[in-house]
């Protein structure tokens, strides 16, 4: 399992995703999605905060992640934004 960090951007519901880089790992690592804007799989409703809740499967230009954790920012903003558990 390879590990990724996701951004998400409110001003303009961009996402950035990237991979921590290990030394000799012998995989490439790095910018996996640079900051644009991504559709869901039905091509018209873009990502929206909510889609990034822990324990979620989201498709991303055909590869599937698993939102496996979130920083303490995340976990607040969340809990304040939307009433449901996070």
């Amino acid at each position: 399992m390879r590990s990724l960090k996701i951004y998400y951007y409110l001003e303009d519901k961009s996402i950035m995703i990237v991979e921590p880089k290990a030394e000799n790992s012998g995989i490439p690592q790095g910018a996996f999605l640079k900051r644009q804007m991504v559709l869901k799989p039905d091509g018209m409703t873009p990502f929206m905060p909510q889609d990034f809740c822990v324990g979620t499967d989201i498709g991303i230009y055909g590869r599937s992640i698993r939102i496996t954790d979130a920083d303490e920012y995340t976990r607040k903003f969340f809990e304040v934004s939307f009433p449901t558990p996070f």
